[in-house]
């Protein structure tokens, strides 16, 4: 059992037992399980397709106030909000993609310290390599990922194939990271195991313990209090969206560079 997890839970007032939220948490998982069991449905459409979800909540909700009513009173004595109204906005929005013969133009990239943000087109001659494998696929330009939705895959690869761009398969060592933050049980064997892969990307049990530290909480509420409930996959597209919430421009530019040093790790 993930100690840590279940003690976010429970202290933030996040009672599976009531009831009326525990029937509306069936209906979103439902959805959900749905989704994925699609394998065309590519990861970052199921991931915005959560704020959808939202909406048949809502529903929900209302078939179940009288039920829902106890839960709203134990949750509002430690919060304003209930699970989902208040951490949407940790969701990050691509932007949109294009694609001509030997450049690629980025527009309304979310993050602030991203040379995307502040530029729009890179030369194919720019990139260093591509990694379509990673979720979301993502760009190396200058020691830095660009990410690039999964909607855009197919054009992504014709555009490497026709540049002769580099293709690569990285190691995911945020989605290691945060592997703890995942709505699945992160048991001994697995802390084990997590612990010697990430020492052999050159991130020892200390440093890792530090990571966690800073970003933990703001993960639990990344992933469950938005009722995302992620069990598959967090990466570094999660963290960065997770923590840009919490820190102001100048502290998240220090963290984005950081995580970007790490997610470019090689053994």
């Amino acid at each position: 059992m993930n100690l840590k997890r279940e003690s976010y839970l429970s202290t933030s007032g996040t009672n599976f037992a009531a009831s009326g939220y525990y029937r509306t948490r069936i209906i979103c998982t439902q959805i959900t399980h749905s989704l994925r069991r699609n394998a065309d449905y590519t990861d970052d459409r199921r991931r915005f397709a959560a704020l959808s979800f939202r909406k048949k909540l809502t529903s929900a909700n209302d078939e179940c106030e009288k039920d829902m009513n106890i839960f709203k009173r134990l949750f509002n004595k430690k919060s304003k909000s209930l699970p989902g109204q208040s951490s949407h906005n940790m969701f990050s929005d691509l932007g949109a993609i294009k694609f001509e013969f030997v450049k690629i133009i980025f527009s309304n990239y979310p993050f602030e310290p991203s040379t995307a943000f502040r530029k729009s087109v890179f030369k194919a001659e720019e990139i260093k390599s591509v990694d379509i494998s990673s979720i979301p696929p993502a760009i190396e330009i200058n020691n830095e990922l660009l990410f690039i939705s999964a909607m855009f895959k197919d054009e992504l690869i014709a555009f490497c194939k026709a540049n002769n761009i580099k293709s690569i398969e990285r190691p995911d060592v945020w989605s290691l990271i945060l592997e703890p933050y995942l709505d699945t049980e992160f048991t001994d064997d697995k802390a084990i195991s997590n612990e010697k892969l990430l020492a052999e990307q050159g991130l020892p049990k200390e440093t890792v313990a530090v990571l966690r530290q800073e970003i933990g909480e703001q993960m639990y509420k990344y992933n469950f209090d938005t009722m995302l409930w992620e069990w598959v996959h967090l990466g570094l597209e999660d963290v960065l969206s997770a923590m840009r919430e919490k820190y102001n421009n100048e502290e998240f530019r220090e963290f984005y560079i950081r995580a970007m040093k790490i997610a470019l790790l090689e053994k």
